[in-house]
């Protein structure tokens, strides 16, 4: 992932970002309540919560 994070840094550096960890439920209120404006998790269903947008990026077979 660092390596990732390294090669965006540098094609953007005027772009700055943190990571924060959290279980289902306080991702959920970090974007809520704009602390972050993006979250990556596995198996998180937020269809009965209008407030937020999700996209499927990966489905395991």
């Amino acid at each position: 992932m660092m390596n990732i994070v390294d090669r965006f840094k540098k094609r953007f550096p005027s772009i700055s970002f943190e990571f924060k960890e959290g279980n289902f439920e306080e991702c959920v209120n970090y974007l809520k309540k704009n602390q972050v404006d993006v979250s990556f998790g596995l198996d998180c269903e937020f269809k009965d919560d209008s407030q937020i947008i999700s996209q499927t990026l990966y489905q395991f077979e």
